[in-house]
This record gives structure tokens, C-alpha cells and sequence, in this order.
């Protein structure tokens, strides 16, 4: 089986590319979908109280808000939560690929590179594209975040140029002409 993980910049577009290939019936395992589901599991619940504190949870459901502020206010608590979730995730995600009984599969998530994942993969694929459109796309599918809020959540992740520089193939989704298009680079 070949595992692809397929990443890019936050508003790159690796939703978009992800369900191209799910149109191929290339089975699309979502990591942050998958990791909010996470939460709700007695162990990680515990590991996050105890490191984020007990209001992170709200008649025992995840007050997302919280936990941004905190996880994206301060690197190390980045980290840290990284380091509860992602061993889980990837062990959630093992399992998965074994019952899809595909040749290939694909694990979508911006932080590919950012949390050392790419050693779990045959291939890496980066969606690519400008930080202007990523800025518009992020403005348009979020209206609620400000300014601030896109930029720190860019901030929080590897400069796309180092994404590129990083990844197997990269796929260019941008505007060339005045048109979206989209094509496999490298």
C-alpha cells in the first residue's frame, strides 16, 4: 500500500486537491477532522486537563476557543498538544488505511512537516499557492477570524517555500491568467 500524505500552507487548497482524488476513489483520511474526534477520548481528555487546565472543558465538551488561544498564543503549548494528539492520530490512521484495502491512501493535513509525519510516508504532496489568494480564501471561508487570527495561524506553520522545497511533487493551486487552475509540479 502507498501512503501518501498530502499538505500544504493553511487556504493552499489540500481540501480541494484531497477530494480529486477522492473522485478517483483514492480513500482521504482528514487529520483534523479525525483529531477533533480525539477529544472526546477519555485519555486525551485527561492529558489536556491536566496540561491546559480543567476550563478547557465545558460539561465535559471541548471549548474549542479556549484551547486555541492557549495552544496558539505560545509555541510550547503547540507542542504540547501536538505531542497528545498526533501519536494517536497516527495509530487512528494506520488502522484506517488497513481497513480501506486501497493500493493507495491519503492522510490530508496542513502540519505534515511542522510535526515530523513525513517519516510515515511513501510520498509527500504539497498543495502550493500564493499567500494572497491563501489570505482571500481564509478571509472568505472564515469571516468570523480577524486579521490577527489568519495571520497567527499562518505564522504557527513552516513558510510554504520550505513546504515546496520539502515535498516529492508539489501541486500548484492558484491563478495563472486571471483563472484558477490547478496542475502537479516537480
Amino acid at each position: 500500500m502507498l501512503k501518501i500524505a498530502l499538505t500544504g500552507g493553511i487556504g493552499a487548497g489540500k481540501s480541494y486537491v484531497a477530494s480529486l482524488f477522492e473522485i478517483m476513489s483514492v480513500p482521504v483520511f482528514y487529520a483534523d477532522d479525525e483529531a477533533k474526534k480525539l477529544y472526546d477520548r477519555g485519555d486525551v481528555k485527561a492529558l489536556v486537563k491536566r496540561h491546559f487546565g480543567e476550563a478547557v472543558y465545558q460539561n465535559d465538551v471541548l471549548d474549542k476557543t479556549k484551547l486555541t488561544q492557549a495552544v496558539f498564543s505560545n509555541p510550547d503549548n503547540l507542542t504540547l498538544i501536538n505531542n497528545i494528539i498526533h501519536p494517536r492520530l497516527m495509530e487512528d490512521f494506520d488502522c484506517w488505511a488497513v481497513a480501506q484495502r486501497s493500493p493507495v491512501v491519503i492522510l490530508e493535513s496542513a502540519i505534515i512537516f511542522e510535526a515530523n509525519l513525513a517519516r510515515f510516508f511513501d510520498l509527500v504532496l504539497t498543495v502550493h499557492a500564493p499567500l494572497e489568494k491563501r489570505l482571500h480564501r481564509l478571509k472568505n471561508r472564515n469571516p468570523d477570524w480577524t486579521n490577527a487570527d489568519i495571520n497567527q495561524r499562518v505564522a504557527s506553520q513552516l513558510d510554504q517555500e520550505c513546504k515546496v522545497k520539502m515535498a516529492d511533487l508539489v501541486v500548484w493551486n492558484g491563478e495563472e491568467g486571471g483563472r484558477e487552475i490547478v496542475y502537479l509540479m516537480r
